[in-house]
């Protein structure tokens, strides 16, 4: 699968910001900068590039993947199920999206974490 850049993720962010996500409903994403121009990428990996969104006065890192395997995909879906099942007081809420953020009408799966200061 061919991933988009970081910059058509922080493009489309700037055009349309949370309408570019399917389940994850009224969520706000938040630039990094505003001067000169406004940018939304927090950070970056050789594997992704985290973005900030907020909801009901909450903020999650959006990990927007640049380059993937689809066994690295398989293993991030089968560690949020696993997570998920978990009831403990030291994760942070983590889950895996697939075709969740529409880039240029395509869809792409995402990691959503709670953001940690």
């Amino acid at each position: 699968m061919n991933y988009p850049t970081l910059s058509e993720y922080n493009q489309t962010i700037a055009r349309y910001n949370g309408l570019i996500l399917k389940s994850l409903v009224d969520f706000e994403f938040i630039p990094s900068r505003t001067v000169p121009f406004k940018m939304f990428q927090y950070g970056a990996g050789t594997f992704a590039g985290v973005f900030k969104a907020r909801k009901n006065n909450l903020n999650y890192a959006i990990r927007c993947f640049i380059t993937s395997e689809d066994e690295t995909l398989i293993r991030y879906k089968s560690i949020s199920n696993y997570l998920n099942t978990l009831d403990t007081n030291w994760q942070v809420d983590f889950e895996y999206l697939e075709n969740e953020i529409n880039i240029e009408g395509k869809s792409y799966p995402v990691i959503k974490m709670e953001w940690i200061d």
